[in-house]
């Protein structure tokens, strides 16, 4: 029977947060990601991973660049419009207002990185 991915979140023994799938290279790789990166980044990572090898069952050594390549085309497929997984938002009520406020907070923070920038520019002269 083939590996399958189970994702455990854990905190360390110096309060660093980990997570681990169950395989031994797995496990090493998202302790070196753990490492390097944000709690957020090491989540992220490891939930990637589970995807994957639950899409892609195989051993982690015995994957190629053509699992990796197939599985990222067969992601951005879209899905058939009756896929009772896709949810039409257009048809739901209240559905242009749930994108106001992320379009406004996205517009304000451009302000304010144009405006930093323009500061910068300032003291720079």
């Amino acid at each position: 029977m083939a590996w399958q991915p189970e994702l455990v979140r854990r905190v360390d023994a110096a309060g660093n947060p980990a997570a681990s799938l169950g395989h031994a290279l797995v496990d090493d790789y998202l302790e070196f990601v753990a490492a390097r990166c944000r709690s957020n980044t090491l989540l992220a990572t490891a939930y990637d991973l589970k995807v994957f090898f639950s899409v892609v069952p195989k051993e982690p050594t015995d994957v190629v660049t053509a699992d990796i390549f197939a599985f990222i085309t067969a992601q951005k497929k879209p899905r058939l419009p009756h896929d009772p997984r896709r949810r039409d938002r257009s048809t739901q009520p209240g559905a242009g207002r749930a994108r106001q406020p992320q379009a406004e907070r996205q517009s304000r923070g451009t302000a304010a990185t144009h405006a930093a920038h323009s500061a910068a520019r300032s003291w720079s002269r």
